[in-house]
């Protein structure tokens, strides 16, 4: 068994996804790669195979949702010592990054979770890190309160998007987007799998909310390069927004409770209201959003019937 097990989903990754692959495979310490492909159609599933017979692939018939595949790769890659969750449109272009992550990792029992750069490929930085949302961030960035300047702009919610943090030094931060991280696989069997009520959007923010409850840390280092061209996959679905909405309302119905919990999903539903009135961009109804419904994969439950 390899030291490192790398999990990447992959939905019609196209030739980024094969990127991927080759920059995994290019690495001075090659992860044991587990592909789990969700139906893809756009021959991205047999080109890798072909090229890299070495991925273990996995194939199921339709999409399953992100959270739902990284699963079936942790549950097929036995027990690592560390797992990296990669994403099918990430490049990592120095071949001794992981390596050194590693490295940086092996004398430090206390560092169980890493997260590095991310830039996009013109090489800009790509601020794709923030806090764990409290009621108030969930009112502002997925609630009706986002239409509120002083709220939008000011100093709690710079704090949650880490807007003001120095990133071209190491820190501790809550939630690193789950494009590439790299985690002992200890701490990864001791949180437990991706909750798959949250199929594409949120179960990154979930999983960082229970890391934090078991007391663990995410440990950011800027010297280690990660090439993202962001939601090259998502951004294909046609009912995107209403998803990410669905996915808040299903978020915030978990960890919050009482008044809050009412507020938060209140606030969802106005800032929905709002866009199928203004922008007429969420052709969904309202009923839909407010029970939390999703719209792109079966859910665990109809799955299981």
């Amino acid at each position: 068994m390899a030291d490192v097990a790398a999990i990447m989903a992959n939905w019609n990754g196209g030739q980024l996804a094969l990127g991927t692959i080759a920059s995994l495979v290019t690495q001075t310490v090659e992860p044991d790669i587990w592909m789990i492909d969700n139906g893809s159609s756009d021959g991205s599933c047999e080109a890798i195979a072909s090229a890299y017979p070495q991925v273990k692939i996995i194939r199921n018939e339709c999409n399953l949702g992100y959270a739902a595949a990284v699963n079936q790769g942790l549950a097929a890659s036995g027990a690592p010592r560390y797992v990296l969750l990669v994403n099918n449109d990430i490049i990592l272009p120095d071949r001794a990054s992981l390596a050194r992550v590693i490295a940086h990792m092996e004398p430090h029992a206390d560092v169980n979770g890493v997260c590095g750069r991310y830039e996009y490929p013109d090489g800009a930085f790509q601020p794709f890190y923030s806090q764990l949302p409290t009621e108030f961030d969930m009112l502002v960035t997925w609630g009706v309160g986002r239409h509120v300047t002083p709220l939008l702009t000011g100093h709690r919610s710079r704090e949650y998007h880490l807007i003001d943090r120095d990133f071209a030094r190491p820190m501790t931060i809550e939630q690193p987007a789950f494009s590439c991280v790299l985690m002992r696989g200890d701490a990864v069997r001791h949180v437990g799998a991706l909750d798959e009520r949250f199929p594409i959007f949120f179960n990154d923010i979930d999983y960082c909310w229970r890391w934090r409850e078991h007391g663990l840390t995410w440990h950011y280092l800027p010297d280690w390069r990660i090439v993202h061209d962001q939601s090259h996959s998502t951004s294909k679905l046609p009912l995107l927004r209403a998803e990410l909405a669905g996915s808040a309302m299903r978020f915030a119905t978990k960890h919050f409770s009482g008044a809050s919990q009412r507020r938060i999903r209140l606030a969802i539903l106005l800032e929905v209201a709002w866009r199928k009135c203004r922008h007429h961009d969420l052709p969904v109804p309202l009923g839909s959003i407010w029970s939390g419904q999703l719209f792109h994969v079966r859910s665990p439950e109809s799955r299981a019937s």
